[in-house]
């Protein structure tokens, strides 16, 4: 049986970094078509084919998808989706006392990868007009730059999380540390950057960005039981989700109040809340080594694996 567990996490952050993977790859797909799409039709196309796409996302998602908590209380998805009991559970269970420190860890993650959300929006939301604004960049441009970044990324993901965590046995703290040093350092070459060849350094050395997601979550899913990971994961998903909201018009804010001073300012910020990320994987590794003999117990299995 304990074999069994090993290779059922193994498993698990396999399919987490290959999400990540998979997620920049549509983004791939949509930054090579959509300025096509956009030149041949227009922008209620372009829209149309996105809402039909999400349409059929979530048809697959209701249909295909098998519930995986069976709630005899409830009768149906739709039923249970609004169940307010299940959101006063996510909570409890999120933030319920745990020995080893592992409350507070959870919580530093779900704080790191929040920020992460919020940077990624905000930075994603005025990306096109800061290098239209610099640099005299078409959409066309920033497609194929967009297009190799993405690349890059989908790269820097499975090759980080196959050779540098299961090669090179290096854990899920340190390398949350490195892909935050690898975003901090891209960000800083973006908005010191004079030409293009800065910015595509920029994304070369953020290849590394796409661990932090998939780290974090196997971090945590190693620290709890199988049956408090999705109420846990929903709660992560959920607070990315409510403070992604305000990066958007928060960075577009900041960069219209510096558009004429210096518009590359909010890549700074970004660098700044990347080092505040920094910070906090910083605070797990220490609290790690607090009680090293429970995740010793944790990186064996990983080796074993």
């Amino acid at each position: 049986s304990s074999s069994f567990f090993i290779m059922k996490r193994c498993i698990y952050i396999f399919r987490m970094a290959v999400f990540e993977a998979v997620l920049a790859g549509g983004i791939l797909v949509g930054n090579i078509s959509g300025s096509y799409l956009f030149y041949a039709t227009n922008y209620v196309w372009v829209f149309t084919i996105s809402t039909g796409l999400c349409g059929l996302g979530l048809l697959y998602t209701i249909f295909f998808i098998p519930e995986s908590v069976q709630n005899p209380e409830t009768q149906g998805k739709i039923r249970g989706f609004f169940d307010i009991s299940n959101l006063g559970d996510m909570v409890k269970t999120t933030f319920k006392r745990r020995e080893y420190f592992i409350r507070s860890i959870i919580l530093l993650n779900l704080l790191i990868l929040t920020i992460h959300i919020f940077i990624m929006n905000g930075d994603g939301s005025i990306m096109f007009l800061y290098l239209r604004e610099k640099f005299d960049w078409t959409l066309t441009k920033f497609t194929l730059f967009n297009s190799a970044t993405s690349v890059v990324w989908i790269i820097g993901t499975m090759g980080g999380t196959y050779i540098l965590h299961k090669l090179c046995n290096i854990k899920e703290a340190a390398l949350i540390l490195v892909g935050l040093i690898s975003t901090t350092a891209g960000s800083l070459l973006q908005g010191f950057g004079k030409a293009d060849w800065y910015l595509y350094t920029a994304g070369g050395v953020r290849c590394l960005g796409g661990v932090i997601s998939p780290m974090s979550r196997s971090l945590i899913s190693k620290l709890i039981p199988d049956d408090e990971i999705g109420k846990i994961f929903s709660m992560i998903m959920a607070s990315e989700f409510l403070i992604g909201l305000g990066a958007s018009p928060l960075y577009t804010a900041i960069y219209n109040g510096t558009i004429n001073s210096d518009p590359a300012f909010f890549n700074y910020l970004s660098a700044g809340l990347f080092a505040v990320n920094m910070i906090l994987t910083v605070t797990i590794i220490i609290l790690q080594q607090i009680n090293p003999i429970r995740y010793s117990e944790l990186n064996s299995e990983d080796q074993e694996s």
